[in-house]
């Protein structure tokens, strides 16, 4: 009978051996990753980042550049990556308003992160942007947040870089064509991305506010997953003024640290388990402004 028990015992573990990640948290004296035995963890990863419709890889059909079946995660297992980057679409979460979430979005998000997990893999849920939005040759926030902006500034793009761009007739975002033909950072420098991101970092239009209620749908959607490494609140946030650029910090002090208090507060409405994570502005690259976290 104990030969029995033994074996039942040892297949259950077989079986459940990543169905449930130890939590893990951030020892505050040493800065180390924790888990709950108290082991130091050290984590191994990759981005995985889907940048357009349905911002999300395919799940189910390799491709070895677009997906991320059980075959790409068995491989990066077996490569000793045990953390995922994981883009979180915030356009893929509301899509049309603030008021609407997107639950189709939602469960394959869900999808995705338990099958990483069965696989021994955390995932880092990370709401990625570059250059603001697909109306600035990028992506990031939803189009109704873009829209917020006026149609004088969208169309304006990309200007002072270049006086215009050639645009899809069906949705006005710029081709992707043409987007290509320039170094992305240079978006960062056109009038509709800076106003893009002061929009955000003060809350006009209610834009923060909006930003918070995403950070609040994801969060309370993943508050009991302990295979959930944390929130990375925004990707490479830049600066909202050229102006800014001359004092080190200054973003990161006035903007950014607001910001991301706000987040905090909001996600801990919800979650108060899981480690956010918070970058500096990316023009600071000498030193930050941030003095809390």
């Amino acid at each position: 009978m104990s030969y029995i028990v033994y074996l039942l015992t040892f297949i259950y573990l077989i079986v459940h051996s990543y169905s449930e990640l130890p939590s893990i948290r951030v020892d505050p004296n040493t800065q180390n990753f924790i888990d709950e035995y108290g082991r130091v963890r050290i984590f191994h990863g990759v981005n995985v980042v889907y940048k357009v419709p349905p911002f999300l890889p395919d799940l189910t059909n390799f491709d070895p550049q677009n997906s991320l079946t059980d075959d790409d995660l068995n491989n990066l297992h077996q490569w000793g990556f045990n953390v995922i980057r994981f883009y979180t679409a915030w356009m893929g979460v509301n899509p049309t308003s603030d008021k609407e979430v997107n639950q189709d979005y939602i469960s394959q998000l869900s999808t995705a992160v338990k099958m990483m997990e069965d696989k021994g893999i955390y995932a880092l849920l990370d709401c990625h942007q570059d250059v603001f939005s697909r109306y600035f040759c990028g992506e990031g926030v939803p189009d109704w947040v873009a829209q917020k902006l006026g149609n004088t500034t969208l169309n304006s793009f990309p200007f002072p870089i270049a006086p215009n761009i050639t645009r899809e007739p069906d949705t006005g975002y710029p081709t992707l064509d043409e987007c290509l033909k320039r170094p992305f950072f240079e978006y960062y420098l056109t009038q509709g991305v800076l106003h893009g991101f002061k929009m955000l970092y003060t809350n006009g239009n209610g834009t923060l506010d909006s930003f918070g209620s995403f950070w609040q749908t994801i969060a309370n959607t993943f508050a009991n997953r302990s295979s959930v490494l944390g929130y990375e609140l925004l990707n490479e946030p830049p600066m909202s003024e050229l102006i800014e650029a001359v004092e080190i910090g200054y973003v990161d002090r006035v903007y950014l640290a607001p910001m991301y208090k706000k987040l905090h507060e909001i996600i801990r409405q919800v979650d108060d388990k899981h480690v956010i994570f918070f970058e500096p502005c990316v023009a600071d690259l000498l030193q930050t402004g941030l003095t809390e976290g």
